[in-house]
């Protein structure tokens, strides 16, 4: 029996190749591909907000266990004391932000900031300066300090890194060298204040005089 044109062209049809297996391990792989929010984190991630989202939510996080676990974490007092030293590390915050937005690092900030309160201290109860010459020459003071990471960073070329994480190496050197009697005198002063205050606060009193 003659066969047609067509059917004599057609190729023979190969075997239907099996159909795949589905191990477990694919299953679960799939079930996490599908169920798993990591695209969603992802893409919420790369909102550029989120960069002072993060700080927020884990301020605010911090602050809820604090609360719980600190008696009166949330009174008046505490918030206005908080307050207050917020103000005052506000000041160097700033000065950080500064240098960490034209991308350098200042490792020195603690140092500085403990050898200009220091200085403060000083002149108003060594020296007795008024407060505001006080006040001024330790911004002065401070200033100094700056300039010289500056100078050995913006003209010697050293690593800022490098610069910085010595100072707190040579600021107590300095410290104890320039301020030698005034450390002295303020130690005593603060042991004097320190022995005044227990004594009214165990006997109640306004002068200790007042016991003889």
């Amino acid at each position: 029996m003659d066969q047609s044109p067509a059917a004599a062209a057609a190729p023979p049809l190969a075997d239907t190749p099996p159909a795949p297996t589905h191990t477990l391990g694919d299953r679960l792989t799939e079930l996490r591909y599908r169920w798993w929010p990591d695209h969603v984190l992802g893409e919420i991630l790369a909102k550029r907000w989120m960069e002072t989202a993060i700080p927020v939510v884990v301020l605010i996080g911090v602050a809820l266990v604090l609360s719980s676990a600190i008696p009166n974490f949330l009174s008046a007092a505490s918030l206005a004391d908080t307050g207050r030293q917020a103000g005052e590390i506000g000041f160097i915050v700033l000065g950080m932000a500064l240098v960490m937005i034209v991308g350098g690092i200042d490792l020195s900030v603690g140092s500085t900031f403990a050898l200009t309160n220091f200085c403060a201290l000083y002149f108003m109860h060594v020296l007795k300066w008024p407060v505001l010459g006080a006040v001024m020459a330790t911004l002065v003071f401070g200033a100094l300090l700056g300039a010289v990471n500056g100078v050995l960073i913006g003209y010697f070329r050293l690593r800022g890194i490098g610069v910085s994480l010595d100072h707190p190496l040579r600021v107590p050197g300095f410290d104890s060298v320039a301020f030698a009697d005034g450390i002295e005198s303020l130690a005593v002063s603060a042991i004097n204040q320190l022995d005044h205050r227990l004594f009214v606060s165990e006997h109640g009193l306004d002068n200790p005089s007042t016991t003889r």
